[in-house]
């Protein structure tokens, strides 16, 4: 019998495969400050209540560094806080904190934002069976310029799927249905 020979670990997180090739660790720290950049951004802010309620708790706005090392697409790109926490400091939208275990936008989201804001968006459900990214765009850039849009599934029926805390009638209004939230460049006409 000849030498065993040894298998080699997995590769850590900061090693991961993108299509079909390795990521560098500056490609994993590029990917972690554009997730949580999103995290922070407008659009999600607006649309889910999680890192608001820390936000609103803070009277800085920052964010605990554990809580955002907590999401599972973070989680599967660290190693340890102090990974994550020089990722963020390469951002020009967030901070983080002089000891490394908070982060805030650098631009904090008012009340005024939301409003500008949620007068861009539109909520779209009943929509055709083929609702790709192509076909989305094609149906709402017809009243304008689309900035993003976001698609809410339907939670599954043990509860696993996507959750909103907004209110439990928002909840059974759009607990079976697939919802599209395109957001515009600009305030969109109502006729």
């Amino acid at each position: 019998m000849g030498p065993e020979q040894a298998v080699p670990p997995p590769p850590p997180p900061a090693q991961a495969h993108q299509q079909g090739r390795e990521l560098t660790t500056d490609d994993v720290l590029h990917k972690i400050t554009k997730q949580v950049e999103y995290y922070f951004s407008d659009i999600n802010l607006a649309t889910t209540e999680h890192l608001m309620r820390f936000i609103s708790k803070d009277p800085e706005g920052y964010v605990p560094m554990s809580v955002v090392a907590s999401f599972k697409k973070i989680k599967a790109l660290v190693q340890s806080s102090s990974m994550l926490a020089s990722a963020l400091r390469t951002s020009s939208k967030l901070v983080v904190s002089e000891d490394g275990n908070r982060v805030k936008r650098v631009q904090p989201f008012t009340e005024a934002d939301l409003e500008e804001l949620q007068a861009r968006i539109v909520v779209a459900e009943n929509l055709p069976d083929d609702h790709c990214y192509q076909n989305l765009m094609k149906i709402f850039s017809s009243v304008g310029s689309v900035k993003t849009i976001r698609t809410c599934y339907p939670q599954t029926p043990n509860g696993s799927g996507p959750v909103t805390n907004r209110s439990a009638k928002l909840d059974m209004l759009f607990a079976n249905k697939v919802i599209i939230i395109p957001v515009y460049n600009t305030q969109i006409p109502y006729s």
